[in-house]
């Protein structure tokens, strides 16, 4: 009898975390979507087990397009890792309602208070039924997208150099 292979969903695949996850879910021998606004089919080797969607996780039509992928093509979502979004950040009195439409620092800290509170309720609700929940929620990721002068306090404060 074979079994099962699980499925798990990364946004935010492109590159950095979101990619090495992608490719150690895979090398585990689950089945996966992988999504990023600027992925390609050639961003992973060729795999088999990996569906690439090119939307923007802004959009909250994406989101279903991409749970839709993963049940229609494997049957079950078993994993997920949400690694993409829009970031920025600039002075409070600066932001535009549009601003807050997107993204900004603030609202990115308030939403890892958030996502921690709601893993720990989902945790305990469905640890009766042998689920886990887990979030990794770093303060601040060394990314080439990483503005420069954050890195150079960032330096400072750790008194080393960051490189990219």
């Amino acid at each position: 009898m074979q079994t099962k292979r699980k499925t798990m969903i990364v946004a935010g695949a492109t590159k950095g975390i979101g990619a090495g996850v992608t490719k150690a879910f895979i090398g585990r021998g689950y089945n996966g979507v992988a999504n990023s606004l600027n992925i390609t089919a050639f961003s992973f080797a060729a795999m088999d087990r990996l569906a690439v969607v090119r939307r923007d996780v802004g959009d909250p039509s994406s989101a279903h397009e991409i749970a839709l992928m993963a049940i229609e093509t494997d049957g079950s979502i078993d994993a997920v890792l949400r690694n993409g979004g829009v970031f920025f950040s600039k002075p409070s009195t600066e932001y535009k309602p549009q601003d807050f439409e997107k993204h900004n620092a603030s609202l990115a800290m308030v939403e890892k208070g958030g996502r921690d509170a709601i893993r720990r309720s989902l945790a305990m609700e469905y640890a009766k039924e042998n689920m886990r929940f887990n979030a990794v929620a770093p303060g601040v990721v060394n990314t080439p997208m990483a503005d420069p002068l954050a890195r150079a306090e960032l330096a400072q404060t750790f008194g080393r150099t960051l490189g990219h």
